[in-house]
């Protein structure tokens, strides 16, 4: 075996060990959540399965193609991309998406409180705290 050949037999060797240790049993096809990586079971005949990770929401839909449940596309991690070409598939994705983990940091009521916090602790004045968090409001 060449170096070459070894490489593509433990990448997808890697991938299927990874299946098959996540292995469910019943009737149903397996998928692979390529953003979380959780592995999990889709009944016959359902047109749309929602990875069943709770902070994941991506999906397959009836035409097998692999989106956001908001219906936006994301550029996958390298190691995303590894499994995909290990299984053979080949998976494009827009590069422009809506980056709704920037969106998250700057509404979620826990993240503002946590940038005021800071911008406490790091500018004196109240003028130039104020300043601040209202250029973050923006």
């Amino acid at each position: 075996m060449s170096c070459e050949e070894y490489k593509r037999w433990t990448d997808r060797w890697d991938t299927q060990y990874f299946l098959e240790k996540n292995h469910i049993d019943g009737d149903g096809q397996v998928r692979l959540c390529l953003f979380c990586e959780e592995v999990f079971q889709v009944p016959y005949g359902s047109n749309i399965t929602r990875c069943p990770s709770r902070r994941c929401k991506w999906e397959y839909d009836d035409e097998g193609n692999y989106r956001h449940w908001h219906g936006y596309k994301r550029t996958l991690r390298k190691r995303a991309l590894k499994h995909a070409n290990a299984l053979g598939q080949k998976i494009n994705f827009c590069s422009e998406c809506i980056c709704a983990e920037a969106r998250r940091q700057r509404f979620e009521k826990n993240e503002t409180e946590n940038f005021k916090k800071y911008v406490a602790n790091y500018f004196s004045s109240k003028k130039e705290r104020r300043k601040m968090n209202e250029t973050r409001n923006l």
